[in-house]
């Protein structure tokens, strides 16, 4: 009856443990609300960022592993905003020398 209840015991201890890990891979999709911070103003970082917070969440409560999701969603995220700054700076400088 023992080695039952200490099994009970270690089944219980790592679903716990699942609880903990998933309550801190939540913290990993908001991270993306720092690149609209960061980036030029406009609507596309920030809609950029709340689409990947939403699938990173979604991505936390669906696949086995989630951290590996949220972290590319997060890359992704961070990449697609760069690469519009970029985008913005070039254009801007282009019509500033245009006009001038």
């Amino acid at each position: 009856m023992e080695n039952k209840t200490l099994d009970n015991n270690s089944i219980n201890k790592k679903a716990t443990m699942e609880v903990n890990n998933n309550k801190f891979l939540y913290i990993i999709p908001l991270l993306n609300i720092i690149f609209p911070i960061l980036s030029v103003e406009g609507l596309v970082p920030w809609a950029v960022a709340v689409y990947f917070c939403y699938k990173g969440i979604k991505a936390i409560a669906t696949t086995n592993k989630p951290l590996k999701k949220s972290i590319t969603y997060l890359v992704m995220s961070g990449f697609i905003v760069l690469l519009y700054n970029f985008i913005v700076y070039f254009v801007s400088n282009y019509l500033v020398k245009l006009l001038m």
